[in-house]
């Protein structure tokens, strides 16, 4: 129901011109390998220094709220590492 609506409000903004795609989301779109990378390497760094099937509701939530933070900052703000290794090779026109 919620995917509908959403749907719905995503044509008619595009009906009255608005763009609906935000900044994060293109840069999602960009760099998800580099995300799923970084995501990866974060959960190796947690698992290995903390205890996670022992540790209490409030801590676990205040890890993935760090850990979610980390991503979403890394791809919002950050250039993406594959194209620039990709430019520095000569690999790509980016």
């Amino acid at each position: 129901m919620s995917l509908a609506c959403f749907r719905i409000i995503q044509w008619l903004l595009l009906r009255k011109g608005y763009l609906t795609e935000s900044i994060l989301v293109k840069n999602v779109n960009q760099k998800s390998l580099d995300a799923f990378l970084l995501a990866n390497i974060l959960t190796r760094i947690i698992n290995l220094n903390i205890n996670t099937i022992d540790t209490l509701d409030f801590i676990s939530l205040f890890i993935i709220l760090i850990y979610i933070s980390i991503v979403t900052a890394f791809i919002y703000f950050c250039l993406s590492l594959i194209k620039l290794i990709m430019k520095y090779l000569k690999l790509s026109k980016y």
